[in-house]
This record gives C-alpha cells, structure tokens and sequence, in this order.
C-alpha cells in the first residue's frame, strides 16, 4: 500500500483532457460529421482520479459496515494479483485497518454459503467479469456487498440478474457513479464507433479512464 499511496500523491489528477489539446483534434477532423463524432467523445469522457477513487473506496466501507452483521466472519475477494480485485482490495484493505473497523478474511474464491462477502473494483464497462464470478456456483443464504468506482446500467442490470438462480441471496450495490453507455447519450453514437473504432463497438461502450488505468 505504500507505493499505491505514493504514486496517488504524485499523479492522482494529472490526466485531464488538455482543453487546448482536444479543441485542436476536433477541428483537424476534416468533415463536420467527424468533428461532431470527435466534439462528443471528448464531451462524454469521464476521468476519476486516484484521490476520488481511494474516497470512493472509504465511503463504502463505511456504508458496508454500518450494514454488516458483524458478529460473523466477514469475507473479502481479492482475485488474481494482476486484477482490478486485488490492487482495489488493497486500498479497501488499508481503509479497514485505518478506521479500525473488523478485519475481513482474505479469499480469491467465493464458496461458503452463508456469508457476507466485500467485492471492490473500480470499474464494471459491460458487467460480465462481475457476473460470470457471482454464476459459477448457485449461493445460498448470501450477502454480497460490491463497491465499484463506476458502473454502467447495462452492467448493473447484468450483475443483479446473475444471482437469480441462488437462494435468499443479496446484492448490494455502492456506486456514486452509475453511467449510461454512449449509445444512450449521445446522438451520432455510430459515428463514433465509425470514425474512432473503440475496442468494443457494442451498446455497452462508455468511455471513461482513471490515472491508474485505461479501459482495457
């Protein structure tokens, strides 16, 4: 956590779209169409800061434990150590310890029923990692609590529906930032797509990024 905490201090907020910069690759677009495609992405990008995402992360687990039933063991996934998991399950981790709070079992497998099971990320674009993970086996009697930095609505409505098939199950959701994909927000949506080939060209396109990461 350390090094997290120092490389925070030293880049969180230096990512901004250069105003400057963006206004001259709109009009070196050579038709209007294409500037009306480029004007829009610039204006539908979202950018979440290192600093935001360590105060998301504290404002959840402080939602999350004023709902955990503490007296029972409490499970955090973590993942893979190259993941999105794990190195938000770090920040978690630390923010636990910092306000003193109960600390979590640490697992990378979620396959005890009757459990309350902490998820962090920082961002769900389609929501098919997160519920591929919450398919793999039918739960019973569990409370999963998933913070995420930013989540799309086609994602959130994918998560919810991959528990249906498990009993007295929960799932609850922390997110301040809940998006709409592009295709719902902007009107030449397919211009986009045409003239700037995101990797996905799905209705699920968003397009945001964090100092930490780009949308992979």
């Amino acid at each position: 956590i350390s090094e997290i905490l120092q490389i925070r201090d030293l880049i969180s907020g230096t990512h901004k779209i250069n105003t400057k910069n963006s206004k001259l690759w709109i009009e070196s677009q050579l038709t209007e169409g294409r500037k009306n495609a480029a004007f829009n992405l610039i204006k539908n990008t979202y950018y979440f800061t290192l600093n935001y995402t360590f105060e998301h992360i504290r404002n959840s687990i402080i939602s999350f434990y004023s709902q955990l039933d503490l007296k029972y063991d409490i499970y955090l996934y973590i993942g893979k150590p190259t993941g999105s998991f794990h190195f938000i399950g770090i920040i978690a981790i630390y923010y636990i310890k910092l306000l003193n709070l109960k600390l979590p079992k640490i697992v990378d497998l979620m396959d005890i029923s009757n459990a309350q099971y902490l998820i962090f990320d920082d961002c769900s674009y389609t929501g098919s990692q997160l519920s591929q993970l919450l398919e793999r086996r039918n739960y019973l009697n569990n409370t999963f609590y998933l913070s995420v930095v930013a989540i799309t609505t086609i994602a959130k409505k994918s998560i919810k529906k991959s528990l249906q098939k498990s009993t007295n199950t929960n799932l609850i959701i922390y997110s301040e930032n809940i998006i709409n994909p592009l295709s719902e927000q902007v009107d030449n949506y397919e211009d986009i797509i045409y003239y700037f080939s995101p990797f996905t060209p799905f209705d699920t396109n968003v397009s945001l990024y964090f100092d930490h990461k780009i949308a992979d």
